[in-house]
């Protein structure tokens, strides 16, 4: 008996498992079927508000704002100018600010990251205080979302308040804060990188550097010049050399290729491959007897990169060898641009 009502009960929970998925699947179904209506329904008007207002706009639900939000910030983000401001006069029509504010008050985590993203691209200052208190919250994704909204309202506002923020937040994703700092522009980005570069530490160097050849490499040269100069820390000169890009001043890259650590060595003798000047193939064909052979691999390249060596240079080159490191690691360069 026990037997039989152990398999009975199974099969009843088997029943009610199958039953809940089922509705759970209808359910789905029925809301990609509304998503898609309520897509079908506003493209149209959304394009066609691109050109020329539009008389009359549909109603739009609090259950179906998710939906529509996405549809109007993925126009957003596509296109520039002019075309944004009429995608927002749609917002203002339909009542998005009000809405949003619900968002932000009340919807769960999702609700509130969409809300934010809705507010930067509405350039809507009414949740200013909302959202620098959210760009220094500790949930990475909500605190950039929010710190690119910033930017997004009032960009001469927003940056003394982020930068602190971008110099100690280890957690934010570099490519994303770089991203950010490309849409504030560079002419109003550059003076706090530089500022910021005199006072960080070599923990917080690297980072701003790689935002410095990401936002605004012209209007930086003196100051990853003064890096290169004076930084101690290997890490920060490695990357100064990676970021370099001024071809007129060289003296600072030049001085490094006999320095200690190889590691250096290696990244000064790729930076004279992009920006060197004759005389300089003299100084990377030193390092071809290099003790390490990452460095004779990079001055081998390095001699490969130079604008005004062919490759019977390289050959003159490797026949002046006496060191037989030298000659294998041309031969193998010469190979691997043979080969490309």
């Amino acid at each position: 008996m026990l037997a039989f009502w152990t398999g009975a009960g199974a099969i009843v929970l088997t029943i009610v498992l199958f039953m809940q998925i089922l509705l759970l699947r209808v359910r789905l179904v029925m809301r990609k079927r509304r998503d898609q209506v309520l897509i079908d329904r506003w493209r149209p008007l959304l394009v066609q508000a691109l050109d020329t207002p539009v008389a009359q706009l549909p109603r739009l639900p609090y259950r179906d704002v998710s939906t529509f939000l996405s549809l109007w910030n993925h126009l957003h983000e596509s296109l520039r100018g002019e075309s944004k401001a009429s995608l927002n006069r749609v917002a203002s029509a339909v009542g998005l600010g009000s809405i949003l504010a619900r968002m932000l008050k009340n919807g769960g985590a999702r609700e509130r990251l969409i809300a934010v993203v809705s507010l930067g691209n509405l350039r809507d200052r009414s949740s200013w205080e909302v959202l620098v208190l959210w760009a220094g919250s500790d949930k990475p994704a909500l605190s950039l979302a929010a710190a690119r909204a910033l930017v997004l309202i009032d960009t001469s506002e927003s940056l003394p308040i982020l930068f602190p923020l971008i110099l100690n937040r280890t957690d934010w994703s570099s490519a994303r804060v770089a991203s950010i700092l490309r849409e504030a522009g560079a002419t109003s980005v550059a003076p706090y990188l530089n500022k910021a570069v005199r006072t960080a530490g070599p923990e917080q160097l690297p980072r701003l550097l790689r935002y410095m050849q990401a936002v605004c490499p012209m209007e930086s040269l003196t100051s990853i010049r003064m890096v290169l100069e004076k930084a101690e820390d290997d890490h920060v000169i490695s990357t100064a050399l990676q970021v370099y890009s001024d071809p007129s001043n060289l003296n600072a890259v030049r001085n490094l290729l006999q320095h200690p650590r190889w590691h250096i060595r290696v990244q000064a003798a790729s930076a004279l491959g992009r920006l060197g000047a004759p005389g300089d193939d003299v100084r990377l064909k030193r390092l071809l007897s290099d003790e390490q052979w990452w460095v004779r691999y990079r001055a081998a390249q390095a001699l490969a990169s130079l604008p005004f060596l062919e490759l019977e240079d390289l050959r003159r080159i490797k026949a002046e060898q006496t060191d037989r490191f030298a000659r294998d690691i041309l031969d193998q360069v010469m190979a691997e641009a043979n080969l490309r």
